[in-house]
C-alpha cells in the first residue's frame, strides 16, 4: 500500500472523516493571511472559569494526570522541529514529541511534512499511523493508537489499548499571531502536550507552561486558536 498515494485526499478520506474534528469543513479553505478571518475569534477574551482552570491544573500536576486516567500518568520529555529536506533543508520539517508514560515506557510521535508537495506521515515510534497530501496550509488528524501493539486501536477500544491523539498543524504562523505562535500541536488523551507533568526523575512535576492568556491581547497564540477556536473554554472531544 502506497502511503503517500496521491489520489488520496484529506478532506475526502474514510480514516480523516471517521476522526477529524473537522470532517465536513475543508481545512484547504483556511487563509492564515486573511486580516479579518479569525479576528473576532482572538479577539474575544477567554472565560475566567477557563483561565481558573488552567492555572489550577498547571499549579497541581496531579489534576493533569487525572485527565490521562486509565492508561498511567502521560508526561512529557521533549519537543523538537528540525528541517529535513535534502536539497533545500527548509521544504521539509520534522516536528516531534517525546513522551513517557510512567513508571517506564517513553514514546515518540512524529509528523514529517514536505512544505513543497504537502506530502506528510504521522508515526509513533516509527510505526506508520497515516499518510496523505495537504492541499492546503493546515492539517489536522486525529487516531488513537495501541502502544503495546504498536498499531492503530479501534474507536471501540479501551483507555489502556486506545490512546486519543491528535496532530494540528500549519505551515507558517498567520496574520495577527503572536510573536511565540505555535504552529504544531500534539493533543494525548485530550491534554496539550506542554500542559503535561514534567518526570523527573520518577517524580512528576508541574511542566512550567505559564498561563498565556495573560499575553493573550487579542492575537492567536496556537493553530488550535483558527482549527478549533473554543477549546479553551470547553477542551476536546
Amino acid at each position: 500500500m502506497d502511503l503517500l498515494d496521491d489520489d488520496t485526499t484529506f478532506a475526502n478520506s474514510d480514516t480523516a472523516t471517521a476522526t477529524s474534528p473537522t470532517a465536513g469543513m475543508s481545512l484547504d479553505s483556511i487563509d492564515l493571511m486573511s486580516q479579518g478571518s479569525f479576528a473576532s475569534r482572538a479577539d474575544a477574551p477567554p472565560p475566567q472559569s477557563t483561565l481558573q482552570q488552567i492555572s489550577e491544573e498547571v499549579n497541581d500536576p496531579a489534576a493533569a494526570a487525572a485527565n490521562v486516567n486509565g492508561v498511567g500518568t502521560i508526561y512529557q520529555v521533549e519537543f523538537d522541529v528540525n528541517h529535513v529536506g535534502r536539497n533545500k533543508p527548509a521544504s521539509k520539517r520534522m516536528a516531534t514529541w517525546k513522551y513517557g508514560i510512567h513508571p517506564a515506557q517513553e514514546h515518540e510521535a512524529t509528523l514529517v511534512w514536505s512544505t513543497h508537495s504537502g506530502k506528510y506521515t504521522i508515526s509513533v515510534d516509527g510505526n506508520d499511523v497515516f499518510a496523505n497530501v495537504a492541499k492546503g496550509s493546515v492539517l489536522d488528524y486525529k487516531w488513537k493508537w495501541n502502544h503495546r501493539a504498536g498499531c492503530i486501536a479501534g474507536d471501540d477500544s479501551d483507555e489502556e489499548e486506545g490512546v486519543a491523539m491528535r496532530i494540528v498543524a500549519c505551515r507558517k504562523p498567520p496574520t495577527r499571531s503572536s510573536k511565540d505562535f505555535r504552529c504544531y500541536e500534539f493533543v494525548i488523551q485530550g491534554k496539550i502536550f506542554r500542559e503535561l507533568p514534567v518526570n523527573d526523575g520518577g517524580v512528576m512535576g508541574g511542566s512550567g507552561f505559564e498561563n498565556e492568556e495573560q499575553f493573550y491581547d487579542g492575537k492567536l497564540m496556537s493553530i488550535l486558536d483558527i482549527v478549533e477556536p473554543g477549546w479553551r473554554s470547553t477542551g476536546f472531544t
